[in-house]
Order: structure tokens, then sequence, then C-alpha cells
């Protein structure tokens, strides 16, 4: 899902993607280098990794859902006081798989 009320407007060094968190309703500024390539690879469905690979985490997760590093926050909060997330870290999602291999033709 792309977010509809987000512009990518001229930016000191390229473009720079802005609008309004969709949690907080701030308005929130990317701050990494977007290249008017990166955006026309990304508007003709690039995934978002790769139509900007060097933005953070946190910037990248804005572009897809309006969402930025303050609302994941609030979305995510931290269990401890020692688990707080800077601007680029989310919460990595830990999943148990039992690995099964075959031992015959399938």
């Amino acid at each position: 899902m792309r977010s509809r009320d987000l512009l990518f407007i001229p930016a000191p060094q390229g473009y720079a993607c802005v609008g309004p968190c969709f949690v907080t309703g701030r308005e929130y500024q990317t701050t990494g280098i977007i290249t008017a390539r990166m955006i026309h690879d990304y508007q003709n469905g690039a995934h978002v990794q790769h139509a900007f690979p060097d933005l953070s985490a946190g910037d990248r997760e804005f572009i897809i859902s309006g969402t930025s590093p303050e609302g994941w926050k609030i979305l995510f909060p931290p269990e401890s006081e020692d688990e707080g997330l800077d601007h680029e870290e989310y919460p990595t999602p830990t999943v148990d798989v039992d690995i099964l291999t075959a031992t015959g033709p399938l």
C-alpha cells in the first residue's frame, strides 16, 4: 500500500518525501537523498527497498505506509527503558520455524 497523502518535493540534494504521519498527524520529511530515477522506479512498481536502497528503514517505512519513526514508536513501544529504539531501528520479528526435509520424490 502506498500512502496517497505523501509528496516528493525538491530538496537540496534531489528530492524528499513529505507528508503527515498516519499515526501522529505531524508532518514528517525524509532525510536521505532521493533522485528522480528512484521516484520513477518506485512509482512504476519497484519495491521500496530496491528503489531507495540508501534510505533509512524509517524513511522507507514512511514512504510505504505514511508512518514516521515517531509513529512507529507509538504503535510498537519498547517493553522497557532498556529496549528503547532510536530513529533508525525497528524491532525484528522473531519466528520459530521447523525445517522439514523431504526424504524421497515429491
